[in-house]
């Protein structure tokens, strides 16, 4: 019997049930897809993505069990659902796992996976991927505008989340809306005086236009008949072969900026077609990419540049490209239509990693929003001790685009109006970073991604809040949300039991699951009863996420105010 390499699924990531783990049958795993499953392995085993030899990153440090040191891995949804993409290919999705000199191919049968497409056309789950994507690249250019970093201060994050809801009467922003505003002024002037060259080419001439020669027509004039100059032209009607220099548009910046022009009015189609339709025809959005994809159309069938070749082959700028004020503008442009197209495929296959971040994000923006706003009766407040700003990835890594320990706090946190002091101190620690943690350096095993641990003051008592962020608004099937709510309940109480007896002032659990929901308008809470965790079910839309972050911090109060009893 060939030997295999160990690996199990977990349904949601704290799942420790019978049921809700999954081992595989021969060389295949199968099980139902409910939003953000992830695989349990032996710390030497690695796994691949064989499309793009992308090697998983483990979720949290290893953990020990009676079997040996074990991680955890998250899942990529685009290997999940791409049996049921329209385009796919008839071969099985597989994943490849290695174990020291042991390679093994392990396919993936999974239903309720939601697919990339419908009807030839990306689905509604694609586009708010997208969406999000778009949203970490505004994050990112407007921070980097800002102070030439990719720091965003937490007590401004509001404001990046307002800009992202923009109007409801309005179509999704999207990176072609940007392009527009920023180039359709300057595409017209830059087409009208493209760059052109001289190139010398050899013809004949009337000879009292004949300026230049080389060696060649010096050749050639040899070896014509005749004697003297005019009886070797007499055979040509009095031409001679010289230099001469023709006009030419056909340079590498103006292929460039040709393709760029295609692309634009290409990617201005798509919006038009997937954002825009008939809901938003009225709109001024919609107005301006019609208007702009129409200028690229003409632009791009300008006599400057009809002779230009088309691209071939991956670019290298050359000087002008990156020099030249009009058509570095063109470049960089290009350049990110092109990374988005590549960001696309990455952020589809790792969408759960992304909602994880959203899920820190809206938490850490939930948090610093409290500061100011101290409620009367039992409203619990938050304040920041440090200022601290969120760094952001210029281009996502496995779906990430946050960096770990970059977190909001520590805060301190007082239980009501009438307490003047301090009694309880509030750290967020990042699931990369639970580890260095004494209260959370156990707690792995959970699948968590988020860990908030309050701490008294004065006291050797501690808190954690563990938080999940599954990504369900990628799922098919109807969630029972209480049936969620008792699955990471039984969870908690297990893990608490089992790491308690190893540790002294071990911190009491409870737990918070942050799930998205693809149609939703507005924040909701699932509590199956009173001590289990609760489930928050957010928005997946971004222009949502402003409007619900008051009820977000509302329900995060509430859950400090239990903790804290």
């Amino acid at each position: 019997m060939a030997q295999r390499v160990g690996v199990q699924i977990r349904l949601w990531p704290w799942s420790t049930a019978r049921e809700e783990v999954v081992n595989p049958d021969d060389d295949t795993l199968s099980f139902p897809y409910y939003g953000s499953p992830v695989f349990v392995a032996a710390e030497n085993v690695k796994f691949m993505l064989p499309r793009r030899n992308e090697q998983f990153i483990p979720h949290g440090a290893a953990f020990a069990t009676l079997q040996g040191q074990y991680r955890l891995y998250e899942m990529p949804h685009g290997v999940l659902a791409s049996k049921e993409q329209a385009h796919a290919s008839t071969v099985q999705p597989h994943l490849t796992l290695f174990s020291g000199k042991l390679t093994q191919e392990v396919k993936l049968n999974t239903k309720f996976a939601m697919s990339q497409w419908e009807a030839n056309e990306p689905s509604d789950l694609a586009n708010t991927v997208k969406a999000w994507s778009q949203f970490f690249d505004d994050c990112f250019d407007a921070c980097n505008k800002e102070n030439s970093e990719n720091y965003l201060p937490w007590q401004d994050i509001y404001k990046y989340l307002e800009r992202a809801s923009g109007k409801m009467s309005e179509p999704r922003m999207a990176l072609i809306v940007h392009l527009a505003e920023k180039m359709r002024k300057r595409l017209g002037p830059t087409v009208r005086m493209a760059r052109k060259i001289l190139l010398r080419e050899r013809s004949l001439l009337p000879v009292e236009r004949i300026m230049e020669t080389d060696a060649a027509c010096l050749r050639w004039y040899i070896r014509q008949p005749g004697e003297t100059m005019a009886q070797k032209a007499a055979a040509h009607r009095q031409s001679l072969m010289g230099i001469s220099r023709k006009e030419s548009f056909d340079t590498l910046e103006n292929r460039v900026l040709k393709d760029f022009l295609k692309r634009c009015k290409e990617a201005a189609q798509k919006y038009i077609t997937i954002e825009v339709g008939r809901q938003y025809q009225q709109s001024n959005r919609g107005r301006d990419i019609r208007q702009f994809q129409n200028l690229c159309a003409e632009l791009v069938m300008d006599g400057n540049l009809q002779d230009v070749a088309s691209l071939r082959t991956r670019v290298r700028p050359n000087y002008v490209l990156q020099n030249d004020a009009r058509y570095r503008e063109v470049w960089e442009s290009y350049r990110r239509l092109l990374r988005q197209e590549d960001e696309e495929d990455r952020a589809w296959d790792w969408q759960s990693r992304t909602w994880a971040d959203i899920a820190r994000l809206l938490i850490g923006a939930a948090l610093s929003s409290m500061e100011g706003q101290r409620a009367s009766g039992e409203n619990t407040f938050a304040r920041p001790l440090l200022q601290a700003s969120m760094h952001i990835r210029k281009e996502q890594r496995l779906g990430g685009r946050v960096l770990a320990g970059s977190e909001p706090g520590p805060f301190v946190i007082m239980p009501n109006q009438n307490t003047k002091t301090a009694e309880w101190i509030l750290e967020i620690v990042h699931s990369e970073e639970a580890h260095a943690h004494v209260a959370t350096k156990e707690l792995w095993r959970t699948g968590a991604h988020l860990y908030l641990v309050l701490a008294r003051i004065g006291k050797q008592e501690r808190r954690v809040v563990v938080i999940w962020a599954v990504h369900t608004a990628s799922s098919m099937h109807d969630v029972d949300w209480n049936a969620v709510s008792r699955s990471a309940q039984q969870s908690l109480i297990l893990h608490e039991a089992l790491l308690s007896e190893h540790q002294t002032n071990f911190p009491k659990l409870s737990g918070m699951v942050i799930a998205s929901t693809l149609h939703g308008k507005t924040v909701d809470l699932h509590l199956a009863s009173h001590d289990a965790p609760s489930v928050i079910e957010v928005p997946a839309d971004p222009r949502q996420w402003a409007v619900e972050l008051a009820n977000m911090a509302f329900l995060l109060q509430e859950r400090f105010e239990e903790a804290m009893r």
